[in-house]
């Protein structure tokens, strides 16, 4: 996109980050190559960083996937450091009763003004459903990462 052209504002939920990493020729990993194309400008605050970084180094993923190395785990946090903007962990405005452990993204989504978030999170899917954040972000897509690509395709024609 080397015409001028504003770039989408994309939040990637944990998620995403981690079956990038599970799987490198998977829809998630497409989606992290588009931030790395410079397609789409993808926002982390400092806490979903750290949350990036704990999910990616769980113990569990290194025992059960034999790529997920101490090194892989490191080159995939550089990659999101070197493409992703970090902005500053947004005030909690629009609390998530559905799950609170996701009022953090719903907040960064809010504060960055996003365009999209990719998520395979039920919860997250059902976030448009939820009036607060409705009526503050009526024009966001929450997609899974098979959509927003095909809607990154349309965008391209």
């Amino acid at each position: 996109m080397s015409d001028g052209a504003v770039l989408p504002c994309v939040v990637l939920d944990t998620g995403i980050v981690l079956a990038a990493a599970f799987n490198p020729v998977g829809v998630a990993m497409q989606t992290v190559r588009c931030m790395e194309r410079g397609e789409i400008r993808v926002v982390m605050s400092n806490r979903l960083r750290a949350e990036y970084e704990a999910i990616l180094a769980h113990p569990a993923h290194q025992t059960r996937f034999a790529h997920i190395t101490g090194e892989y785990v490191a080159l995939q946090l550089d990659r999101l450091d070197n493409h992703a903007e970090r902005v500053p962990n947004p005030p909690i405005v629009v609390p998530y009763p559905r799950d609170v452990n996701d009022e953090p993204i719903v907040n960064l989504l809010i504060a960055a003004n996003a365009d999209f978030l990719v998520t395979l999170d039920k919860d997250m899917i059902a976030l448009p459903d939820y009036p607060p954040f409705a009526e503050r972000m009526p024009r966001i897509q929450i997609l899974r990462p098979g959509a927003f690509l095909t809607e990154m395709e349309r965008r391209r024609e």
